[in-house]
């Protein structure tokens, strides 16, 4: 059986001033069984990570990436290539995430039939040392759980702006998140309607 996985989305900035470029701020946590994916050895920086609600979020340091709309947007392209291409058993999916220091990625590759490997790796050699073993290994998670993770978080970055915007009028920022929350989910439910067949 697959470990239990959980993906969370955290806003460098609570949604008083929210519009669609506000969705760029902000990084992913990546959990196996509760324990974070999204570790580093020695993490250098000081943040506060805010949910869609506003509420501060504890282990800050455990959502990484700067430009969440980034990094989002890389990991759900390398869940559709590793779901429609034909990846062999030793080749890599990366999913660069927002521009940190030090550089990270999640990697997708073969499991098995049913299974993805998801790590969280250095870009670059020079970084390798900020990375934990267990989390460049990796884990081996159902791909369905982790499409489902991900368009869990493209409907928390859609509440994130309308938790600002509320009843207003959907010209604006609230279409412009619309539009691209719900585009994303479009392109995952196709894949997990894939998974079906």
């Amino acid at each position: 059986m697959a470990p239990t996985l959980s993906l969370s989305v955290g806003f460098l900035s609570p949604p008083v001033d929210a519009d669609y470029t506000s969705l760029v701020d902000g990084g992913i946590r990546v959990a196996i069984d509760g324990t974070a994916l999204t570790q580093y050895t020695e993490p250098n920086w000081d943040r506060i990570v805010y949910d869609k609600e506003g509420n501060e979020v504890p282990n800050s340091d455990e959502y990484v990436g700067e430009y969440l709309s980034f990094s989002l947007n890389h990991l759900k392209e390398a869940i559709i290539r590793y779901s429609t291409s034909d990846i062999g058993r030793y080749e890599e999916v990366p999913a660069e995430i927002g521009a940190e220091e030090p550089f990270g990625c999640f990697v997708l590759s073969f499991c098995d039939g049913a299974n993805v490997r998801i790590a969280f790796q250095p870009i670059t050699d020079e970084h390798t040392n900020y990375f934990p073993p267990r989390v460049a290994i990796g884990y081996a998670v159902d791909l369905r759980d982790l499409c489902e993770a991900l368009l869990t978080c493209y409907q928390d970055c859609f509440t994130y702006v309308g938790n600002f915007h509320g009843d207003e009028s959907w010209n604006g920022p609230m279409w412009e998140a619309y539009e691209w929350s719900q585009n994303n989910i479009q392109e995952l439910q196709g894949v997990l309607d894939e998974l079906d067949t």
